[in-house]
């Protein structure tokens, strides 16, 4: 298989770049931070939906989290960082590697409220599967000719 087209990590790294240029005033942090934060702020988390390999394509989606921790509760403002969100993500999202962008299809934006209060909003941005074409090489000789044959059946057999 040809090595992908991009990586898990490019598309955290783009969304999460994102985000910060859209909210330059609030942190965002990885998943991986449990203490020493600061609010308000972001938490970010990439999940591979699908992960479809065959001999001739691959086929790969994902999952993008976005976890809002405010100072205090704000309904109101959590709804407008959701709709600044939903106009940013829009229909789709550019990565751009070393060698090349690539459009990633945005499927759906949404949100639901979570936690022991349901006092924090976590956006979930899904992308649509991206089908990357070629991989194996067939190595038996090119056909050069093809024969097909006709046979009418008869009648009353």
């Amino acid at each position: 298989m040809k090595k992908p087209l991009y990586t898990i990590v490019d598309v955290k790294k783009t969304c999460n770049e994102l985000l910060q240029t859209t909210f330059p005033d609030i942190t965002v942090y990885g998943n991986g931070v449990y203490d020493g934060y600061t609010r308000p702020s972001f938490f970010t988390e990439i999940l591979e939906t699908s992960n479809n390999l065959s001999p001739y394509q691959r086929s790969r989606g994902y999952s993008y989290k976005i976890t809002y921790f405010e100072t205090t509760h704000d309904e109101k403002r959590c709804l407008e960082i959701y709709e600044e969100i939903l106009y940013v993500f829009g229909i789709d999202v550019t990565i751009r590697t070393d060698e090349r962008k690539i459009r990633l299809l945005v499927d759906s934006i949404d949100f639901q409220w979570i936690d022991t209060n349901a006092d924090k909003m976590q956006i979930t941005i899904d992308f649509a599967d991206t089908v990357q074409i070629g991989g194996r090489t067939e190595t038996e000789d090119i056909a050069e000719s093809c024969e097909t044959v006709v046979r009418k059946e008869s009648e009353g057999e």
